[in-house]
């Protein structure tokens, strides 16, 4: 059996260089947006590369033609969820994810011996129990037992909690193995100051500034005691998971001063000021509160990309790309489960 894999919803190609990483070949990525595609040429140019919506690639038959050709041995992707309802929420009942319906499709057509599609852990939970029945139903009735496993990202050297699903699909009898896969826990702040200095990068143009009702939680890297819904990282410890909203003042923030010092983070004396002291809230970060955003290659690195990890287009699509990316790591890991299980 060929190693060859088809890549769909491939984004920015974190996915992708997690299953090259644990062995298996390129051979067909998809995605309908531009700039990930021209990420995509970059990252993996040995892969053949498609620009085009996934309706039209089933309709058209690439996937059935491309098996014929080469034996498939991984059709992977992370389809997103998206919803017609204003708002953008999603219910798995009167507005169907219908793009991970279009995935199982895709399996019919490529017939790999194996498939893996990332989403978030809710796709277990029981608002999503219709939906993940359909879906294994679709994979039961073309040959595949199923399973669910959830990983999280901070388990595999990825300075950030990221859990995610991974619905994969092997020959009856088979699952993933990830047994001793996992190689331990490093900070945030070990991994963006270990950046290479040099490495082109792009800051977030939203600013810093304190909320004038701050929320308060009752740990300083909770609530919003800044503008926007990016909070402080503590460097010191794995980082929250990264939105994908990047770019904005939903970005998080770093402390400079415990970037570059090892300095006592200052919105832990702020919080203190606000939660044990009960004192107003300032109106202004004073002179020693040195904060900014994430940067671009610092959101890449949180996500376990490397440092010149190749980002195509506008600032705005470049951190989209970034936080809605797969860290490597995570496909490192599933693919090498699912290699240790075929085995």
């Amino acid at each position: 059996m060929s190693n060859q894999y088809i890549s769909l919803f491939s984004g920015a190609g974190g996915l992708d260089l997690g299953l090259t990483r644990a062995g298996f070949k390129p051979g067909l990525a998809v995605d309908s947006n531009r700039y990930a595609c021209e990420v995509l040429r970059a990252a993996q140019p040995a892969a053949a590369l498609m620009h085009a919506d996934i309706h039209d690639v089933l309709n058209d038959g690439v996937l059935v033609t491309l098996a014929e050709m080469t034996p498939v041995q991984l059709v992977a992707g992370a389809p997103p969820v998206v919803g017609t309802i204003p708002g953008g929420h999603v219910d798995p009942e009167s507005d169907p994810p219908q793009l991970l319906y279009r995935f199982m499709d895709a399996v019919a057509q490529a017939r790999p011996q194996a498939f893996v599609m990332e989403a978030l852990p809710v796709l277990s939970g029981p608002r999503w129990h219709g939906v993940l029945t359909r879906l294994r139903n679709q994979a039961r009735e073309l040959g595949y037992d199923t399973c669910t496993p959830v990983f999280d990202a901070a388990d595999y050297g990825v300075p950030q909690h990221r859990h995610r699903l991974f619905f994969t699909g092997m020959p009856r009898g088979c699952k993933p193995d990830a047994a001793e896969l996992a190689t331990g826990r490093v900070s945030a702040g070990v991994v963006i100051r270990n950046l290479p200095g040099g490495t082109r990068d792009i800051p977030c143009p939203a600013g810093v500034y304190l909320n004038p009702k701050p929320v308060l939680r009752n740990v300083p890297y909770a609530g919003e005691l800044l503008n926007g819904t990016g909070r402080v990282i503590d460097l010191r410890t794995v980082a929250p998971v990264l939105p994908a909203a990047l770019g904005g003042d939903k970005t998080p923030v770093i402390d400079l001063m415990q970037l570059e010092f090892n300095a006592d983070p200052w919105i832990e004396a702020y919080h203190h000021r606000l939660w044990a002291e009960r004192k107003p809230p300032w109106t202004s970060l004073p002179p020693e509160a040195k904060m900014r955003r994430l940067s671009l290659r610092e959101c890449a690195a949180l996500q376990g990309f490397p440092s010149d990890y190749p980002l195509r287009g506008p600032v705005t699509t470049q951190f989209k790309l970034v936080g809605n990316a797969t860290p490597p790591a995570l496909g490192e890991a599933i693919g090498r489960a699912i290699l240790a299980g075929l085995s």
